[in-house]
């Protein structure tokens, strides 16, 4: 380790000068090259070195990890609004979709709410407070805890804080819930029958291929290959939420349909919905096919119980937990159990009928009592007499 305290001497017009004020050299046994020099600004050689050797403490502390670094006590000074645009910047560099940006760009409201300028006024106790005080949902605030931290862990990677303020807050307890249900086979066919042309190919491409709304707003001509024995669509893994891309192999019904839709001599990038039907208008169509937007235990139809009523006729066709998983596109097992069985429109009776059948005996033939059991034995008494209790 160097570490001594010098003044500079220049040779100006052949003499030598000394500055009034003394100097540091500081270079810790872990650290490489040349040592860090700077003026400490006094006179006062004893000062100097006082602070010389502040500036050495400071050092192995921060190296040790028992003092924030050089980043972040600078960061410290910086408003949070503008370490959250470095972050969302960080987002978009290393790929993340305008829809994960947005989201994390919404945590300027969070900061207003809660009074948040600066890293140091952010603790676990004013998000709680303010956590009480809220009236959002219990996954909004979820969701939001769970933004905030991942952005405190950039801010740790990048040594602009030495820790997380929430990383031990406790996230809301949810009931689980289905708010969604699946449409039965006859409900489908009438809002097909019922909706515009166009709309109703977005319905059924929904309902036999599970695609979600950015999935459907992001399909190409370019997209769809019908030369082929199966022909079959691709998802970009841009659109996909888990990020990777699926061959999706259509169905005779769906393969016609979208033939119907396709523009002429339409360009490969050309989008075929460039428009999704937004929750009013397929409320409008499920009124004029005279299904209930909600049923009696609150659960609603909308573009995504599509892919609900997908999920259901899976499992009600038989197909094994698998393939339904894979043909939903899920990357965890959990979410097609949790969310797309609607067990309402499972064939639970037919499953009953068709388990094997058992029968009991009547009353006269049973087995194993006494009376049927015992058999007379020539020179013997017919029955056995109860045996005496002996006592010894």
């Amino acid at each position: 380790m160097i570490c001594y305290v010098f003044k500079r001497r220049r040779r100006i017009d052949g003499q030598i000068h000394e500055s009034r004020e003394w100097f540091g050299a500081l270079r810790m046994e872990w650290e490489h090259g040349a040592p860090r020099k700077w003026c400490l600004v006094t006179a006062d050689k004893r000062e100097a070195e006082r602070l010389l050797h502040e500036a050495r403490t400071l050092a192995e502390k921060r190296h040790y990890g028992l003092a924030p670094s050089a980043e972040a006590t600078k960061a410290g000074e910086q408003p949070l609004n503008e370490l959250l645009a470095t972050f969302l910047e960080h987002l978009r560099v290393i790929g993340r979709t305008d829809g994960t940006v947005d989201k994390y760009a919404n945590m300027k409201v969070l900061f207003h709410r809660c009074g948040w300028n600066l890293t140091r006024d952010v603790t676990a106790r004013t998000f709680c407070d303010w956590r009480a005080r809220s009236k959002l949902s219990g996954k909004t605030l979820n969701d939001l805890l769970k933004n905030t931290c991942n952005f405190f862990e950039w801010l740790r990677r990048e040594r602009f804080v030495t820790e997380n303020p929430l990383e031990f807050v406790e996230v809301v307890k949810l009931t689980p819930k289905s708010f969604r249900r699946a449409l039965t086979p006859e409900q489908a066919q009438r809002l097909l029958a019922v909706a515009p042309h166009e709309r109703a190919v977005i319905y059924l491409v929904a309902m036999q291929h599970g695609l979600r709304r950015k999935e459907l707003q992001g399909l190409t001509v370019a997209d769809f290959v019908f030369d082929t024995p199966a022909p079959f669509l691709r998802v970009a893994a841009s659109l996909s939420k888990n990020r990777t891309g699926a061959t999706l192999f259509l169905r005779p019904e769906v393969t016609e349909a979208i033939r119907s839709v396709l523009p002429k001599n339409a360009e490969p990038t050309a989008k075929i919905f460039p428009a999704v039907a937004r929750i009013s208008t397929l409320r409008r169509d499920l009124a004029k096919a005279d299904i209930p937007f909600e049923d009696a235990q609150g659960r609603r139809v909308d573009l995504h119980s599509l892919r609900v009523t997908l999920g259901s006729n899976l499992f009600a066709s038989g197909a094994s937990l698998v393939v339904v998983k894979e043909l939903m596109r899920h990357s965890d097992i959990k979410t097609t159990l949790r969310h797309y069985s609607d067990v309402s429109q499972l064939p639970l009776a037919q499953a009953v009928a068709n388990l094997p059948a058992f029968n009991v005996p009547k009353l006269g033939t049973l087995l194993g009592t006494q009376t049927g059991t015992q058999t007379g034995v020539a020179g013997c008494h017919d029955r056995s007499h109860s045996v005496a209790r002996i006592a010894y």
